[in-house]
C-alpha cells in the first residue's frame, strides 16, 4: 500500500516528535518536574560546561533562576579557551522565583493577555536605566568568582513587539548593543516567550548575534520549535488547570511578575574577556 503525501508528512511529524521526546531530561521546579528537550544541537551546560552554567546564573537578574543554558560544544570550547568573546547563538531557559512549582492557570492566562503584553510594552521603556544596575551587579559576581570584571554592558534598547500569541504564552522579540572591557562591541538579539508548561510559568529565550536579518529569523524560528517540543513533552494536566484556577491571582500580579521576563532576556548575555588577565 502506499502512502499519500500527508500520510508521509504525518509519519515524519510523529517520528520528528519521538526524536525531541527521547531527548528530553527531567528538570525540577519546585516540587513539581517536567520534560525539558534541549534546542536541536545544544547541550545544556549545567551537565556539560559547569562553568558556563555558572557565568549564566552570574547574569540573570536575582528575581529569576537560571533553570538551563544551552550552547553548542564548539562554540563552549571557545569561548572557554578564549578564542571568542561573545557566544554568536544561545539558548537560556529561566523561571520566575515566586512562581517556582506553583501552578498557574490557563484561562486566567488567557483573560489576561491584554494585560501582559501592555506590562512587556511598560517595562520596555525604562529597560535600559535597570539593565544598568542589573549588569553592575552580574560584573560584580563575576569578578568576585573569577577574578576579572567583564564590563559587560548594553545600550540602545530595542523593543520589536509580539509576534506569536497562544492562549497559554506570548513570544516577543528584543535587541540591544552589548559591549564590554576590551571588546568590540555587537547588536544582540533576542527572541523570548512567556509560556505556561503544563500551568508552569517559564521564559525561554533564544539569542543571535545580529548580522543580517536572517539571525532574526533564526532566533524567532528556534524558539518556536523549541517551546512547540516542550509543551508536546508536558501536555496539560486537567486537574492541575482546575487547581490552579481555584486561586486565581488578578491582572495586578501579572504586570508585577512578567516584567523580570524583559529583563531576564535583556541581560542574559555571555559576552566579554571574564577569564582573570595574566600579569
Amino acid at each position: 500500500m502506499k502512502f499519500s503525501r500527508c500520510a508521509r508528512a504525518a509519519c515524519a511529524a510523529v517520528l520528528s516528535a519521538v526524536v525531541s521526546l527521547a531527548a528530553a531530561a527531567p528538570y525540577s521546579f519546585g516540587s513539581r518536574s517536567l520534560q525539558i528537550p534541549a534546542p536541536d544541537s545544544y547541550d545544556a551546560t549545567s551537565t556539560q560546561t559547569p562553568k558556563l552554567f555558572e557565568l549564566g546564573t552570574a547574569f540573570t537578574p536575582a528575581t529569576n533562576r537560571l533553570a538551563e543554558f544551552y550552547v553548542t560544544a564548539a562554540d563552549a570550547q571557545a569561548l572557554l579557551g578564549g578564542t571568542i568573546d561573545a557566544l554568536p547563538r544561545y539558548f537560556q531557559l529561566q523561571v520566575p522565583r515566586a512562581l517556582d512549582g506553583k501552578p498557574l492557570s490557563v484561562a486566567e492566562f488567557r483573560a489576561n493577555s491584554k494585560t501582559i503584553e501592555g506590562s512587556l510594552e511598560e517595562a520596555m521603556k525604562q529597560a535600559g536605566d535597570q539593565a544598568k544596575d542589573l549588569l553592575d551587579q552580574a560584573n560584580a559576581k563575576v569578578e568576585q568568582k573569577f577574578g576579572s570584571d567583564p564590563g559587560v554592558s548594553v545600550s540602545d534598547v530595542g523593543y520589536h513587539g509580539v509576534f506569536r500569541r497562544e492562549d497559554w504564552g506570548l513570544f516577543f522579540t528584543m535587541s540591544s548593543q552589548v559591549a564590554a572591557a576590551d571588546s568590540p562591541s555587537n547588536r544582540m538579539f533576542c527572541a523570548g516567550a512567556i509560556a505556561l508548561i503544563d500551568h508552569q510559568l517559564v521564559y525561554f529565550y533564544s539569542y543571535s548575534l545580529e548580522r543580517t536579518p536572517a539571525d532574526r529569523e533564526w532566533a524567532k524560528r528556534t524558539l518556536n520549535a523549541w517551546v512547540d517540543a516542550v509543551r508536546l513533552a508536558n501536555p496539560d494536566d486537567a486537574a492541575v488547570e482546575a487547581q490552579a484556577a481555584a486561586s486565581s491571582t488578578g491582572s495586578n500580579f501579572w504586570v508585577r511578575t512578567l516584567v523580570f521576563a524583559v529583563f531576564g532576556g535583556l541581560i542574559g548575555v555571555l559576552y566579554g574577556h571574564w577569564r582573570k588577565r595574566r600579569a
